[in-house]
């Protein structure tokens, strides 16, 4: 139990995923030394979970065990190569006690490893990924784009995205825009 609770499958075994849950919920609510304890219950009943030891060194470098935590996302690293959050742990571990190089190296193995994620699941995409920079202009137009709206990558790009959107919606369209441009969201699903 941790802070009274337990937490159980429906087996009456106790449950990893529910644990990371409780331990994350405990992370936002400023409760970094549950957030510390739920996470540790979770990698130990689910060895080599990665994500858990993420959350854990989260947790411990809000509690100021910056060593500590950065052996535990070593630990993250080592279950999956390719876990972004892991390297950025280690990155602001190294930061804060003045490893300025290694940080930067964990900074740019997290960066690659963020990227490579985006490129894939943007090039497999069946759904539209469009991207537009300040002026409305399309810069990225994913392979789902093109089947969708019939225009190639080399054509599309570059245009206003008013030539995707059907006339009678344009008007609400540049209002929608204007209200998401001016709000803290950074993306929107359409």
């Amino acid at each position: 139990e941790v802070g009274g609770c337990g937490v159980l499958d429906g087996g009456g075994g106790e449950d990893a995923e529910a644990w990371l849950w409780l331990g994350r919920v405990n992370g936002r609510q400023g409760d970094f030394q549950a957030a510390a304890d739920c996470s540790r219950r979770a990698a130990e009943l689910r060895p080599g979970y990665a994500a858990a030891y993420v959350i854990l060194g989260k947790a411990l470098q809000h509690l100021g065990r910056h060593e500590e935590a950065l052996a535990v996302f070593r630990t993250a690293a080592d279950a999956d190569p390719r876990h972004p959050e892991a390297h950025r742990g280690m990155g602001y571990a190294h930061y804060v006690q003045g490893r300025l190089e290694e940080a930067v190296r964990c900074y740019e193995e997290a960066l690659r490893l963020s990227e490579a994620k985006f490129s894939g699941i943007y090039s497999v995409s069946a759904d539209a990924i469009i991207s537009i920079d300040e002026a409305q202009r399309i810069t990225m137009f994913n392979e789902g784009a093109q089947t969708i709206f019939g225009y190639s990558k080399d054509e599309i790009v570059g245009s206003p995205v008013e030539v995707l959107i059907p006339g009678r919606f344009r008007s609400i369209h540049r209002q929608h825009v204007e209200r998401f441009s001016t709000g803290q969201d950074v993306a929107r699903r359409m």
